[in-house]
């Protein structure tokens, strides 16, 4: 009889032919729209088609469809999307998919039933994030953008962490998530650079139905170029959305690059990291360039403590190959980097001091965190935008992580938030202290750096959507590093030495 890590063994190595084979398929259909050839009615065709075939095989294979959702996630923008009125949320495509994994899930749930559970310091940092969301949301000033607000950290983003967590249990089946994620990297690159060469974002001009979101978006693209090139965003909204996903998996790709022993497979993640880096700068913030250059440091500083210095030297050798390449081929590049030195200008064209801006939203958040410090007024931005009641620096959004969730979740909200966020630390901690010694202990360093990097863009940015990475990475990096027996023996151990 087969053995069950052999069974999971051969399981993950079909799923990851089959990953390899829709990614082709994925953007190959893409394609037509990216190059301009396409439009709504095509779009509307392919993503009709593809969630009838994604519902068959969803149904038969639940860690399937968890991988290639993984793929996708990144690939359907927010605009493509119906819009039923202000009374519901926007039905984007995305969420179709996903609403297919859940019923998915639920009709195999019998399967994935085991003892297996996030430690309960973890699960109660969880319990205490959506409390002292919902308190927010009841005492909210706009109930309905909060609720669904509420509902989607819930079931978006908590709901799927713990799925990916039953469901891609073994380490191949997680390193197939993190591939997944790779491979959208690629495919989102491959089409900035199509952008680049056309300075037409085709994907802008299609949608699923003719909403408000398609005249935003391309209001976007007219207002917010940068001199002759543009700012690149690719299949993303915005385009510091495009260059944080970038950065924050760049730490996993480098991690597939120092972890494949296939030559091929190591030059196939190198060149992703080639493309990444050349998005981050495409994308022409600097935030993305710091959480980018945040994530090198915390891999080298991890490298240089175990005294692995032949990999630190194969990590900078990649960076300094990386930057040099980028900075040859594209001059805006170099332009950034000048003005990342001189953090209180901002680049030509674009209007006044990025920092100085930052600074008069942060003086005009703090005259309203007394009024409701504790449960704050309410999760979600529906009520900047469309009240008008708060200050004019706070229309159109809040570029700090830290002062939003203060102003819409209050005091409670962020304890809350720093205890999941420490919580999240510590799994990546413990599963670099577990897999010392181990070829996998480099995807449990790229995680910390994936965080560090996060926490970076979203402290200088605003999470820009980059949020939902941590409920993904954490489950996929821990399962790539332990396996759930390892695991458990590594934690009696800690309680014997207590």
């Amino acid at each position: 009889m087969m053995q069950p890590e052999m069974r999971d063994r051969i399981e993950a190595h079909w799923l990851r032919r089959s990953l390899l084979l829709h990614s082709a398929v994925v953007f190959l259909l893409l394609l037509p729209i990216g190059l301009g050839f396409a439009g709504s009615d095509y779009l509307r065709g392919v993503a009709l088609t593809s969630l009838l075939y994604f519902f068959l095989r969803s149904v038969a294979n639940v860690k399937w469809s968890v991988t290639t959702y993984l793929l996708l996630f990144f690939l359907l923008p927010d605009t493509w999307a119906f819009d039923f009125g202000s009374f519901l949320p926007l039905i984007t495509l995305r969420r179709m998919f996903l609403l297919i994994l859940l019923l998915s899930f639920v009709l195999n749930y019998r399967r994935f039933i085991s003892r297996e559970r996030f430690p309960k310091a973890f699960r109660f940092a969880i319990g205490l994030l959506i409390f002292s969301y919902t308190m927010s949301t009841i005492l909210s000033v706009d109930f309905r953008t909060s609720l669904f607000r509420l509902f989607h950290l819930i079931v978006e983003q908590i709901i799927f962490m713990f799925i990916i967590y039953k469901v891609l249990h073994g380490r191949e089946l997680a390193k197939n998530g993190l591939m997944a994620l790779c491979i959208a990297a690629l495919i989102l690159c491959i089409f900035a650079n199509v952008e680049y060469i056309s300075k037409v974002n085709y994907f802008t001009q299609v949608s699923l139905s003719e909403s408000s979101l398609r005249t935003y978006w391309a209001t976007y693209e007219n207002v917010q170029r940068l001199s002759i090139y543009g700012r690149i965003h690719s299949l993303c909204t915005h385009p510091m959305t495009f260059g944080g996903f970038l950065a924050i998996v760049f730490p996993i790709v480098i991690g597939f690059v120092l972890l494949s022993k296939n030559p091929l497979n190591r030059i196939g993640f190198f060149v992703i990291a080639f493309l990444c880096t050349e998005g981050v700068f495409f994308s022409l913030a600097r935030s993305p360039v710091m959480a980018l250059l945040a994530g090198i440091a915390v891999i080298l500083i991890f490298m240089i403590r175990e005294g692995r210095i032949k990999m630190s030297v194969s990590i900078l050798f990649i960076g300094i190959v990386l930057l040099f390449g980028i900075f040859s081929l594209y001059e805006p590049a170099r332009t950034l980097l000048l003005y990342s030195v001189k953090p209180w200008e901002q680049p030509v064209d674009m209007g006044g001091s990025s920092l100085a801006s930052r600074i008069r939203q942060f003086k005009a958040a703090t005259a309203y965190f007394s009024q409701r410090p504790v449960f704050g007024y309410g999760p979600g931005a529906g009520w900047i935008e469309r009240t008008g009641a708060f200050s004019k620096e706070l229309v159109g959004g809040l570029e700090n992580f830290w002062i939003r969730n203060l102003l819409e979740i209050g005091w409670f909200g962020i304890l809350s938030l720093v205890l999941f966020l420490g919580q999240v630390i510590l799994l990546f901690y413990r599963s670099y202290k577990f897999s010392k010694g181990e070829p996998e202990n480099i995807l449990s360093i790229s995680g910390v750096a994936s965080l560090t990097a996060f926490l970076v863009f979203a402290t200088a940015t605003g999470e820009m959507g980059a949020f939902h990475l941590v409920f993904i990475l954490l489950p996929l990096v821990i399962r790539s590093v332990w396996q759930s027996e390892f695991f458990v023996h590594q934690a009696r151990i800690m309680r014997n030495r207590r």
